[in-house]
């Protein structure tokens, strides 16, 4: 799942995320990343591994989702939410 973010404060932010953590593995999560524009850095993209594609589109239209996203003040409107299938893996 692929979850970009425009916020005002990204420790409030960082808050909010790690305090959701647990709804998130209980709805299948497996952990991911958090990414942000150097130019930029109110503009995130956060990455996460679902144990299941269901589950990660259920979890990406939920209200527990868009509930968490109000708390840590995203102040670009709604986040593009986006669930991606992994197809291969990139050796370098």
């Amino acid at each position: 799942m692929l979850i970009h973010h425009t916020v005002p404060d990204y420790e409030r932010f960082k808050k909010v995320f790690d305090d959701d953590a647990g709804r998130r593995r209980m709805n299948g999560c497996k952990g991911g990343s958090i990414y942000r524009a150097p130019e930029n850095p109110s503009e995130l993209v956060v990455l996460f591994d679902w144990d299941d594609l269901e589950k990660a589109k259920k979890f990406a239209a939920s209200y527990e989702l868009h509930e968490a996203v109000e708390w840590a003040g995203d102040q670009g409107g709604k986040p593009t939410t986006q669930v991606l299938e992994k197809v291969a893996d990139v050796a370098v």
